[in-house]
């Protein structure tokens, strides 16, 4: 085998793999667009519910009801403060 063919079954394994990484993100990527899907349907869940007067009770374990917009407030805070 000569350097010319050498060469060039190098590229071409080469790009096998390169064909390979790119169909396992595409699997990956796909994965994770529906599981965002999913997550901005939960989210959007409790989204509608805010501003309704909706009140939660016992959250902080001591029978009170507390406004449900506070929860999700706070809930929204926590996401943003882990990004």
């Amino acid at each position: 085998m000569n350097d010319v063919e050498e060469r060039a079954r190098e590229i071409q394994n080469n790009v096998l793999e390169i064909i390979d990484v790119l169909q396992n993100l595409e699997s990956k990527v796909e994965r994770l667009q529906k599981e965002n899907e999913l997550l901005q349907r939960f989210y959007n869940y409790f989204y509608y519910l805010y501003g309704t007067g909706l009140e939660v009770v016992n959250r902080h374990k001591n029978g009170n009801p507390e406004s449900f917009d506070n929860l999700f407030d706070a809930a929204e805070q926590g996401m943003e403060e882990s990004e």
